[in-house]
């Protein structure tokens, strides 16, 4: 996002306006020697020769002491300034202002200097001097106003500006100002016009489409982001905040290969732009790349040391190397510089989850921290809801989701959905999603009422739940990318749960319920989830597994004559305990064999990266395969025995797992994310693989491996075990979960009644 600046200025800084003042701090009778030096220094400015004005000006506070030297140090200051040399910059300024203290310039000149330090309070101070001695003065105005939108002082800048276009109702630098302070406090609209009045003024000015394209961009209206980028790039080809903004587009839609060249654009004609490494550090650890995504950070770091991105950045890619402590740092210190950055908070709880060492209750305080932060109104201060206290009436359920499309969820969603009793309930869909498939048409068909939300802020949908009359609102995100815990920290219907999509507590007393079973949420884990576990009968969840899913082939061990362990997990799960575990139970199963098949190891990098962790292990690496290979019955069919991860178990390769015919060994770990395993094995009826503690695991998967025939015969059976068992029980997982939303509903009733 553009700042209100000239197109040369650092980005991060305040305008220092196009050339240099032409008011001398100097005497009436200066010189015509003086007058000659003045002119010399504006032409080296304007022709961008900076190191030349720089000794120019230094030449100059030799020569003419007292107040006349002010104007050299002023022009000192402005030389180091453009050369980032700022500590130089802001000391010669300093010696400007001893010599003339009087001079708004100065101080506005020094304000400049401290934002683009990160020292916004200074900064402040020093605008305020400045606004004290020229309060009409609208450049003053403005650049006070961009600090204070650095700072995130919003509100405080819109006053300010607000007098400045008093001044000049179409002063394109207070309009570009204006934006950025009501993007700031989330007035998303009021920015997009505010925008749109700059192109209206000034249609050839490159930063005002730049501005407009980001704003249009998080509004969801990413197609006309693009032609706004678009239309910015056509004016100024060289502008790299524009390119890396469109690669930001292309990165978000898949584009991998637009996107790729679009930062490498940015990077060439801009070497010093910070955010087009942190979109390019983006983009690698999206692709599974996070070791080459980390240079790009780092790098991100010496140049931004105090932007906040940089720091999710890098908590992104700790957390996938397994390297917990430093992404819990990592995004700690992205919450130190931005208090109110929500997603740096939900991404420390994603986080936090997998961390192999920390405790429930540890792990449980963090999410507590997020609903008192976050929310939008304090808990237990939301609107009186009106829906119809009838306790048994059919009920209007919401379900919210930004993955309403080809994701893993719909193997556990659509079964649920298809067999729901419509007399019962009125389905209502709300997908916050940009980019809809085929299977969003299989979705909407589902649905009573479809909802595209995706354009809306938080309140506008929470009012739009609450006009529709939502009953039950359902979130299936959790944590994840794209939530809108903040709508429902609203309260915008009057019974609320979660379920499925994140697999943990929100940390939000907002939501009531937290639905699962028993194995998932076992009685005594209550002070440990916000909301209140409501525990299925059967099953948390239901499954239907994608159409051409095979049965099992022949067994591997019977073939090799060894037994082939497996995991296809994610490699943030994959933690050094974890790898221990599995360390040791090669060494106590000879000539046994390891598969890890996930889409995060697809590069070489990540290959060689597990490579070396086994090997540092003492284990041949002969003896493990790893790669990436899709649709998941391809390396389960050479697989014997799936392991699953601790202490946050694997997901849908679980389940899949067990219906292709593998047995699965799980540890009962941390409610709820180290339960995952236990749940679906003891709704199978096989807690027999469920160990609670890694002695216990290694004992479970060596008694399997001992017995080459038993899993033979597991292999073609267990298929048609899961198929019987409540797992797949579509109709009675439904009824048992329109059940409970009936007795939360009855519940809601009877307590507003009373």
């Amino acid at each position: 996002m553009k700042k209100a600046k000239i197109t040369e200025k650092k980005a991060g800084g305040v305008s220092y306006g196009g050339a240099v003042p032409t008011r001398a701090f100097v005497a009436p009778h200066q010189n015509n020697a003086l007058k000659d030096l003045n002119a010399r220094c504006a032409a080296l400015f304007a022709e961008g020769k900076y190191a030349e004005l720089e000794q120019l000006a230094s030449d100059w506070t030799e020569r003419f002491p007292g107040t006349a030297s002010a104007k050299g140090w002023d022009l000192l200051g402005l030389a180091c300034y453009k050369l980032n040399r700022l500590e130089e910059a802001e000391a010669a300024l300093l010696m400007g202002v001893r010599a003339d203290p009087r001079h708004p310039d100065l101080w506005d000149r020094l304000g400049v200097v401290l934002n683009a330090m990160g020292r916004f309070k200074d900064a402040h101070e020093a605008n305020l001097k400045a606004l004290a001695l020229t309060p009409q003065s609208s450049l003053v105005l403005n650049n006070s106003a961009t600090n204070l939108v650095d700072a995130g002082h919003h509100e405080q800048a819109l006053e300010l500006l607000s007098r400045s276009l008093k001044i000049n109702p179409r002063d394109h630098l207070a309009l570009l100002c204006q934006g950025n302070a009501y993007l700031g406090l989330g007035r998303l609209d009021d920015g997009i016009a505010a925008y749109r009045k700059v192109v209206a003024i000034v249609p050839n000015w490159p930063d005002g489409w730049n501005n407009l394209g980001g704003a249009l961009n998080k509004r969801g209206l990413s197609d006309d982001a693009v032609i706004a980028y678009r239309q910015a790039l056509t004016l100024n080809p060289n502008q790299a905040e524009s390119w890396s903004n469109l690669g930001g587009i292309f990165r978000e839609r898949k584009q991998e290969q637009e996107a790729l060249d679009c930062f490498n654009q940015a990077i060439d004609l801009k070497p010093g732009l910070a955010g087009a490494y942190i979109n390019m550090g983006s983009l690698l650890h999206g692709i599974g790349r996070p070791l080459a995504a980390l240079d790009y950070f780092e790098h991100a770091r010496k140049l931004a040391p105090t932007d906040p991105m940089v720091y999710m950045g890098l908590g992104g890619c700790y957390q996938d190397l397994g390297r917990f402590d430093e992404a819990v740092v990592s995004y700690c210190t992205a919450l130190e510089l931005q208090p109110n950055f929500d997603l740096a908070f939900g991404n420390l709880l994603f986080s936090l989850n997998y961390h192999p060492s920390l405790s429930a209750e540890e792990i449980f305080r963090m999410y507590q921290d997020y609903e008192a932060i976050n929310a939008l109104v304090p808990p237990g201060q939301w609107q009186v809801h009106k829906n119809s206290l009838e306790p048994n009436r059919r009920l209007k359920v919401g379900y919210v989701s930004p993955d309403f499309r080809t994701h893993p969820v719909q193997n556990f969603l659509v079964p649920l959905l298809v067999n729901h009793d419509r007399e019962k309930v009125e389905l209502f869909a709300y997908s916050d999603m940009e980019a809809p498939d085929a299977m969003t048409e299989q979705y909407m068909g589902y649905m009573d009422q479809w909802r595209k939300v995706d354009a809306l802020d938080h309140h506008e949908l929470a009012q739009l739940i609450r006009n529709d009359g939502i009953d039950v609102l359902v979130d299936l995100a959790g944590h994840t990318a794209k939530n809108r815990l903040k709508t429902f920290s609203l309260k915008p219907a009057p019974v609320q749960l979660t379920w499925m999509g994140y697999g943990s507590t929100t940390g939000m007393t907002a939501i009531d319920y937290f639905l699962g079973d028993d194995a998932l949420i076992p009685a005594g884990c209550e002070h440990v989830i916000a909301e209140t576990p409501w525990r299925l009968p059967n099953a948390g969840v239901v499954y239907r597994p994608p159409a051409g899913f095979p049965m099992a082939g022949a067994s591997p061990a019977l073939q090799n004559g060894f037994v082939t362990f497996g995991s296809l997990s994610r490699s943030i799960r994959l933690n050094d305990t974890l790898l221990d575990v599995w360390a040791e139970l090669l060494r106590q199963v000879p000539n046994s064999r390891f598969v890890i098949n996930s889409r995060d190891f697809r590069s070489p990098e990540m290959h060689e990266w597990m490579s070396r962790r086994f090997a540092s292990r003492e284990i041949d690496l002969s003896r493990v395969d790893i790669g990436y290979s899709s649709p998941a019955w391809m390396p389960m069919a050479n697989i014997d025995i799936m392991l699953d991860c601790f202490p946050h178990n694997s997901g849908t390769t679980l389940i899949e797992s067990l219906y292709y015919g593998l047995p699965m060994v799980t540890l009962a770990h941390r409610p709820t994310v180290g339960r995952l395993g236990s749940s679906l094995l003891s709704a199978l009826g096989r807690r027999e693989w469920i160990a609670s503690d890694s002695e216990g695991y290694l004992r479970i998967a060596k008694n399997l491996a001992a017995d080459i025939p038993a899993l033979a015969l597991i292999r073609s059976s267990l298929q048609e075990e899961v198929k019987r068992s409540a797992l797949m029980d579509e109709r009675g997982f439904s009824s048992s979960v329109e059940a409970a939303y009936q007795e939360m509903w009855q519940r809601y009733c009877s307590r507003v009644s009373s």
